[in-house]
């Protein structure tokens, strides 16, 4: 029984699987409980087999070789330059390209660590300029537990693959419409579809847990994190709009 009743009883610790529930539920306790356990394992674990299982349905039901070619024909400029090249050159620009997504489909677990890793080290010294006291261990877990979140395009670009019964116009970069991009047909500027689909419900969904994370371990003010946090996905944004508009 606690004896002091104006001093609230801690909270109770999580399991690993507590924390996975809570990053959907309740992303505040999950990352409380990071201040005293930076472990992320079951997060990376989780992202390894639906990432996988995802693969697999694409590499299943689309196919490499015509991944390819959806990918192609959503920039403009690049399909025109891709229908101009001899029957030969075109069969070896796909072999090529194919190859490479799947080698990238063989490594993404140390990929996405890597990205994970970059993404922590940008935060981390970006979160020290307003006072920020987290530490690298603690901003990592913090977006392995976040990192879930997108897991949810994935699970259900996985139902709509084998649901679809044609999936040869397959996007598996935009899986599903939960963003704007997703219902621009392939005329669009490239750049104008690099927009819309960069304003995601799911991303900034991400986002704001992101945020919500990195206040919580750095002990800094929501509004202080959301700001940063936005202000480098904009960043991303805009070089990403500008890469579109220029290639």
């Amino acid at each position: 029984m606690n004896d002091n009743p104006s001093i609230p009883p801690p909270a109770p610790h999580l399991t690993q699987v507590g924390r996975v529930v809570n990053t959907f539920v309740a992303p505040s306790r999950t990352f409380a409980d990071i201040l005293r356990d930076r472990s992320w394992w079951l997060p990376f674990l989780i992202t390894v087999v639906i990432t996988y299982m995802f693969f697999w349905a694409a590499a299943t039901k689309v196919g490499f070789r015509q991944l390819t070619l959806n990918s192609i024909s959503q920039n403009p400029a690049q399909a025109d330059q891709f229908e101009k090249l001899s029957p030969e050159r075109q069969a070896a620009q796909l072999s090529v390209a194919a190859s490479i997504i799947k080698g990238i489909f063989v490594a993404w677990p140390m990929v996405a660590l890597i990205i994970v890793a970059f993404i922590c080290l940008v935060l981390w010294g970006c979160l020290k300029v307003p006072g920020g006291q987290a530490d690298f261990a603690s901003i990592f877990a913090v977006l392995m537990y976040a990192g879930l979140i997108p897991l949810v395009k994935l699970v259900l670009g996985t139902i709509v693959l084998f649901a679809a019964g044609d999936a040869s116009g397959f996007d598996i970069n935009n899986p599903i419409p939960t963003n704007p991009g997703a219902f621009m047909d392939a005329s669009s500027a490239h750049w104008l579809k690099a927009l819309g689909t960069s304003i995601d419900v799911i991303v900034i969904w991400n986002l704001l847990v992101v945020a919500l994370g990195c206040a919580i371990v750095s002990k800094l003010k929501k509004g202080t994190t959301l700001a940063l946090v936005f202000g480098l996905w904009i960043l991303v944004v805009l070089i990403k709009v500008g890469w579109a508009a220029a290639f």
